[in-house]
């Protein structure tokens, strides 16, 4: 599977062809890239990064440490201290995996397949509205698809072709990935898809025994860590008289797999195709790939199965691989038909009969809708399945009405919000978090006392009309600031009644944002 002769052009060429097209994502992912507001869960980054600059430790202004995805953290701190906090800033590191991830994929690609398949690969990569949208948000998710990908290629050269110094390297990528998310813990399957790939080799080789005790160490310790030590960002919580594993684990659902199916339903089939056949030829050199990233999922499908497409977001280049597998298998098959037929052009044909698959079932990388991505605006309709989270159908503004609030409060006026993180951020501090809803999977809060304290910044909670209207008597003489944002139309984010009485108080109404729905009440 090796890159053919015959497909080989001149290095000058291909790496004009690279770099036009690292170019070209370069301006997708960074253009406007600090022209709106935070959102989404950008705050928690922001929060995270000024805390390292000001204490050297991801410190929130609670108090608590932030340690989830702190590698990233870390390294979005490094623009943000020479230039400044900025949304560009924070957002820079993630948009610059991004774009890195592209001449990456492109050479792991070409060492598999020929160079018209690993041009495809970049190709469909620069222009995926999925990674636009993804490599636009200051999170972790494009950091942890590069030390991904790197780390398992490392892996599978390391221990399928005996090569020590790329174990080593595996280790260390493996590491970096865990410390950006948890995610990456499902690195661990590549021992698993050695025993299919190598047999009993595996059972009988000390170093890979010896190395998938230090993979499976750094899991457990880290794992551990998480479950007894974060108060913030742990997305699993020991619960009262179950054991780790009943907390961890849940019953099975095909949700995640069905993700890319939704996301992608023509190119699935492909990729479906190409991972099953290289699956089954057990001594192909991306057989590995696959069946980590198959691996991954089943063992997703295990815990908290809240499908949002950013948990399997780190497993797209796998699923693409499987794709430019799925093509090149339509390229080779219908070649080695029409030469058995003895018809002239076979190689052509078959390349013809390849590009008529691509045609008819590439989806979602639309270079019209793709520039389009770089100029969203406040309130403007998004494609909510390319979000960070389906539940992010508009471009919020919790900006301007902060600022607004900043500009304008008094020293010993009281600031309450709807957004803690953001409002926090924007207009420097919030005396309260207005929210309703109850815990969850989110640690966002807990009971101290007789109140709820926010945990990330350390304040009580407004949880209903009553909580309001008790602050205003024990205030009376003071000026209060209420910011909303949409959730006060989401009855499971802040309660009817409270809801209902805000938008009664029209005359009270300071500042309307952007987004056509956030505002700054003045009372």
């Amino acid at each position: 599977m090796s890159s053919e002769k015959k497909f080989k052009i001149p290095r000058s060429i291909e790496w004009t062809l690279l770099i036009a097209l690292t170019g070209f994502a370069i301006w997708l992912r960074f253009y406007n890239l600090g022209r709106l507001g935070l959102w989404g869960d950008e705050g928690f980054t922001y929060l995270s990064v000024e805390g390292i600059l000001k204490y050297g430790w991801p410190i929130l202004p609670s108090g608590n440490p932030y340690l989830k995805d702190i590698l990233f953290s870390y390294l979005s701190a490094i623009p943000a201290f020479f230039f400044g906090m900025s949304e560009l800033t924070v957002r820079f590191t993630n948009a610059f995996w991004g774009v890195a991830l592209i001449p990456v994929f492109y050479s792991i690609v070409k060492k598999y397949f020929p160079f018209p398949i690993a041009l495809l690969g970049a190709l469909i990569l620069t222009l995926s509205h999925w990674e636009i949208e993804f490599a636009r948000h200051a999170r972790y998710y494009c950091q942890l698809q590069f030390f991904y990908l790197v780390a398992l290629y490392f892996f599978n050269r390391g221990f399928t072709e005996s090569k020590v110094k790329y174990q080593w390297w595996s280790l260390l990528f493996f590491v970096f990935a865990c410390l950006t998310h948890q995610l990456a813990y499902t690195l661990v399957f590549g021992f698993i898809m050695l025993l299919w790939v190598l047999s009993l080799r595996v059972i009988t080789s000390l170093r890979i025994l010896l190395f998938g005790t230090l993979f499976a160490s750094v899991v457990a310790a880290l794992q551990y860590f998480e479950l007894y030590f974060w108060k913030v960002g742990s997305v699993a919580h020991l619960e009262p008289n179950k054991t780790i594993f009943e907390t961890i684990f849940r019953d099975f659902h095909w949700g995640y797999f069905r993700q890319f199916q939704w996301l992608f339903p023509r190119m699935s089939w492909v990729a479906l195709i190409g991972a099953l056949y290289y699956l089954l030829y057990r001594n192909s050199r991306v057989s590995l790939y696959f069946g980590v990233a198959i691996l991954s999922l089943i063992f997703m499908g295990f815990g908290h199965a809240h499908f949002q497409p950013r948990y399997v977001f780190y497993l797209l280049p796998f699923f693409l691989l499987a794709y430019l597998a799925g093509i090149y298998l339509f390229y080779t098959s219908a070649q080695k038909v029409f030469e058995f037929l003895k018809i002239k052009w076979g190689r052509w044909i078959g390349v013809g009969v390849a590009v008529v698959v691509v045609m008819l079932t590439v989806d979602s990388i639309n270079p019209h809708y793709s520039v389009r991505l770089t100029k969203h605006n406040y309130g403007k309709q998004l494609i909510s399945k390319f979000q960070p989270s389906t539940t992010f159908s508009r471009r919020i503004d919790y900006k301007t009405a902060s600022t607004y609030v900043k500009e304008n409060m008094k020293p010993d006026d009281l600031v309450l919000g709807m957004h803690m993180v953001f409002n926090q951020i924007y207009v420097g501090r919030l005396d309260y978090w207005m929210w309703s809803a109850g815990p969850g999977a989110w640690d966002a809060y807990a009971k101290e006392g007789d109140q709820f304290i926010d945990r990330y910044l350390g304040i009580p909670l407004i949880r209903n009309l009553e909580d309001f209207q008790a602050l205003r008597a024990e205030n009376r003489g003071k000026r209060i600031w209420v910011i909303t944002t949409p959730s006060w139309n989401d009855r499971g984010h802040v309660r009817e009644d409270l809801a209902n009485f805000l938008h009664a108080q029209e005359d009270n109404i300071q500042y309307h944002s952007r987004d056509g729905a956030s505002k700054a009440f003045l009372f």
